[in-house]
């Protein structure tokens, strides 16, 4: 009961302090700025941009979130790469699930699941992480994973090779994601890309 108890209270005090955030402005949307610069960077049939605003996974499900970290640092030349056990998903998923994956660039944390960027104290102060581990530029960027997301351009969308293979493959999927969708927004901005 008093766990209960303990859970219900950092729930509540979660929400108001979000709400504060969000007033005054130690928690907003992710600038444009970003999405512009992953516009020009092509994966698995999308721009980054897209894959981050509209082919998100559905509230409740695995995030995804060290891929979706991972697209973020594309656009952020220099930003760390940060893993931790979120004390929000401890308390819903239980210990052993409660690891997440966000970025930590320039004094502001950006959340791959949100789609928020936190002013880092007010991030840590919300979400508690403990067991952080840090991942550096230099850490991911030869990555396999890093480089796959990344080392597609409209170049190489313009002659046939594996790559432009592999994107058309995944933008018949992202087309029905879209054809299903009642986002105007995320259909506007497929034509826009495939323009």
């Amino acid at each position: 009961m008093l766990a209960n108890l303990r859970k219900n209270l950092y729930f509540r005090a979660l929400k108001i302090k979000m709400q504060q955030g969000l007033n005054n402005g130690t928690i907003v949307p992710f600038e444009q700025d970003l999405y512009d610069r992953l516009d020009n960077i092509y994966f698995c049939g999308a721009t980054l941009s897209i894959w981050l605003k509209y082919l998100k996974p559905t509230y409740g499900m695995p995030g995804q979130c060290e891929d979706r970290s991972l697209f973020i640092a594309a656009g952020l030349q220099g930003a760390t790469l940060v893993r931790a056990d979120l004390k929000n998903l401890e308390l819903l998923y239980g210990k052993d699930d409660s690891w997440h994956f966000f970025v930590s660039y320039n004094g502001w944390i950006y959340d791959p699941s949100s789609l928020y960027r936190f002013r880092e104290d007010v991030y840590y102060d919300l979400f508690r992480p403990s067991n952080v581990q840090r991942f550096e530029s230099e850490d991911y960027k030869n990555s396999y994973s890093y480089l796959s997301i990344t080392d597609t351009t409209l170049e190489d969308l313009q002659t046939f090779n594996s790559k432009k293979v592999w994107f058309y493959s995944g933008l018949k999927g992202v087309m029905a994601i879209a054809a299903l969708s009642q986002d105007e927004n995320f259909k506007q901005e497929l034509r826009s890309m495939l323009e």
